[in-house]
């Protein structure tokens, strides 16, 4: 998503026509930043419209998995795993 361009889905040529990349040969990273796509046909001709998930947001996200040590740290997602308490972990005061 952090790394998505424009151009992975339309293209446009200097006399305005535009392009649009067949769903079938994005790339993943494409279709996993599109959040919506608008394709209908108006009076004047074609309305599109590509709509993608936040960079900032997801770059964000990206720089706080790191600074906690990665993204495969659990913790990242709110998740804390504490295991099972041990009898002998427990001393009698």
């Amino acid at each position: 998503m952090a790394a998505f361009e424009i151009t992975d889905v339309l293209t446009w040529g200097a006399d305005g026509s535009v392009q649009v990349t067949p769903s079938s040969q994005l790339s993943a990273r494409a279709r996993k930043a599109i959040k919506k796509f608008k394709y209908k046909q108006t009076a004047d001709g074609f309305e599109i419209e590509v709509e993608a998930h936040d960079k900032l947001s997801a770059n964000r996200q990206l720089a706080r998995a790191e600074e906690r040590g990665g993204l495969n740290r659990p913790g990242f997602f709110g998740l804390t795993i504490v295991g099972p308490k041990d009898a002998a972990d427990e001393v009698d005061q």
